[in-house]
């Protein structure tokens, strides 16, 4: 059962899995599927497909991991404020299939922006040399720079191995 958005402190990383076609090409990279940065007071920044770059409400529907970060949630917001409401990035997410940047200017996948933003912010969460373009949301749970707050393991491990 995940967590009660009242116990997730702002900064931390949620990440999703969910059922749907361009989510179902994402999930060939790992479990999660989407990443989101949780800001506060029951809201989180992110790109979501088909919407682009906002702040939402939290939903718990599809939440498989709260990894806690030391992300400047301030710093954060500044660099969200410079990027809200660019698009999706949908020709992107060809890079995970091809292992090449192909991101589109103004255009944003979530695993992209939340990463670029917590580097951004003076928080790196993945080594410097590699493109944001590049990172999945599956990353996520490698980075050292997280700690598990809260995990769906049943979500992360295919059980019939």
């Amino acid at each position: 059962m995940p967590p009660d958005v009242a116990s997730i402190k702002p900064g931390s990383i949620l990440l999703y899995s969910t059922n749907d076609l361009i989510d179902d090409v994402i999930g060939v990279t790992g479990p999660a599927k989407h990443v989101e940065l949780y800001r506060g007071n029951g809201q989180s920044l992110a790109s979501r497909n088909g919407l682009g770059v906002n702040q939402y409400a939290f939903r718990d529907e599809g939440l498989i991991g709260v990894l806690e970060s030391q992300v400047d949630v301030d710093k954060f917001c500044a660099w969200f404020d410079t990027v809200r409401g660019d698009g999706y990035d949908w020709q992107g997410l060809e890079g995970f299939v091809v292992d090449k940047v192909t991101q589109q200017p103004l255009h944003w996948f979530c695993s992209a922006f939340v990463a670029k933003g917590c580097d951004r912010a003076g928080s790196p969460l993945f080594n410097p040399l590699w493109n944001p373009s590049l990172i999945t949301p599956s990353d996520f749970l490698k980075s050292v720079a997280l700690h598990w707050r809260w995990v769906d393991v049943s979500q992360l491990y295919d059980k019939s191995i």
